[in-house]
């Protein structure tokens, strides 16, 4: 599931009829494509859809899409996107069955988890399938919490906004305390919840995740998609080497 390299998306950003400029967003589009087989017109409901640029990515490969978002500010900009975006939460979503249900970056901030899995369950029409594109927080340790760091240090020592520099030394203390004030819910965790609502899951761990943090600050920049491709291959070359953990995690259950 983490087959996807930056070489992938040269070579996909060259095709005209692909209108997807970022790479985090193709990234996503190519392990959603891994699982629906390219086949056209699916009905998805992305939950979390913030800004609703995988949405909108979707609708332009054309399928429809209700994203939502429980923040006011990230459904409408999805809205000045074009999409029918609600500023709602799963269990007031009504309506016929989708062929796909997406949670992308989200799940590991909803609760209840379990019953959020449920409900995803029973929207989704037979033979639909839930799909988890995550991080495994626990895994992380000393050095993988140094390098995400270091390299936030670099933008902050270059001056781009949003960017903090903090002591390497306490790096791993720092993470650590903000997942824990966050209350997120760890792999293992999305994991069971998982397994407990659908009889067939497949999941695949140890990918490449924290490139994504960078996405939201850089986004308005012109450079952003360079750049993110750029870390995305030192993360996966320092994971390859066995230098830090790889905290991906995927999750596909079908119904």
């Amino acid at each position: 599931m983490y087959e996807v390299t930056s070489n992938d998306f040269e070579a996909a950003a060259q095709n005209n009829a692909l209108k997807v400029t970022d790479f985090a967003t193709q990234h996503t589009l190519r392990f959603i494509e891994s699982v629906t087989k390219r086949r056209s017109n699916l009905r998805f409901l992305e939950v979390g859809c913030g800004k609703g640029h995988l949405a909108k990515a979707l609708v332009d490969r054309g399928h429809q899409v209700l994203p939502i978002d429980v923040s006011e500010e990230a459904v409408a900009f999805a809205r000045s996107l074009g999409l029918p975006a609600k500023q709602t939460n799963i269990f007031d979503v009504n309506g016929s069955a989708f062929d796909g249900i997406l949670f992308i970056q989200s799940l590991h901030h909803i609760s209840p988890l379990d019953q959020s899995l449920a409900q995803a369950a029973r929207l989704l029409d037979k033979g639909g399938f839930v799909l988890v594109d995550d991080f495994a927080f626990s895994k992380m340790d000393e050095e993988t919490a140094v390098w995400f760091q270091g390299v936030q240090n670099v933008f902050a020592g270059a001056g781009i906004d949003g960017f903090h520099r903090i002591n390497i030394d306490k790096a791993f203390a720092h993470l650590m305390s903000h997942y824990a004030e966050h209350g997120i819910h760890t792999g293992d965790e999305l994991i069971r919840a998982s397994k407990n609502v659908f009889p067939n899951v497949e999941i695949s761990e140890g990918g490449p995740y924290l490139f994504r943090h960078f996405v939201p600050k850089m986004e308005s920049r012109p450079e952003s998609s360079d750049v993110i491709k750029a870390i995305f291959d030192w993360e996966r070359f320092q994971i390859e080497k066995g230098f830090i953990k790889g905290l991906g995690l995927r999750v596909i259950g079908f119904k």
